[in-house]
């Protein structure tokens, strides 16, 4: 089966608006302290997995992205909606073809301040459905 978290980051990377925003600033799971801002965290929340051998089915993910910033909510919520805008639609990409996104929650403003400065958070949901392309 292809590697949808694979697919995700060529998806954000392959359009120019992210790349302007964030470059390849993107993790998975969590970003080391030292990466600069703006920088980005994928999750994923769920992940259901068709019940056969064949592995063929549409299957659901539900992926959170947190988009980090230390200039402004505003910066953090403006690279959120350019995520939005390129996971959103219906698409194909690395092997796997993604439906429109069911469901997106967000972005979410939130923040922590830590020693130094102030990180700005903006957190958005999606609920996505993929197969393997072809299928």
């Amino acid at each position: 089966m292809a590697d949808v978290g694979s697919a995700i980051v060529a998806r954000l990377e392959g359009d120019p608006a992210w790349v302007d925003a964030i470059g390849d600033r993107l993790d998975w799971g969590v970003s080391l302290q030292e990466t600069p801002f703006p920088r980005a965290v994928a999750t994923f929340i769920t992940r259901d997995r068709p019940d056969h051998y064949t592995g063929s089915d549409m299957a659901s993910s539900r992926l959170q992205l947190d988009v980090y910033s230390v200039v402004s909510s505003q910066e953090a919520s403006d690279i959120a909606e350019i995520a939005i805008g390129i996971l959103q639609p219906e698409d194909t990409v690395a092997g796997v073809r993604f439906t429109r996104a069911t469901e997106v929650d967000g972005p979410n403003d939130g923040g922590d301040q830590t020693d130094t400065l102030y990180v700005y958070r903006a957190r958005t949901d999606f609920a996505l459905l993929h197969t393997d392309e072809g299928v």
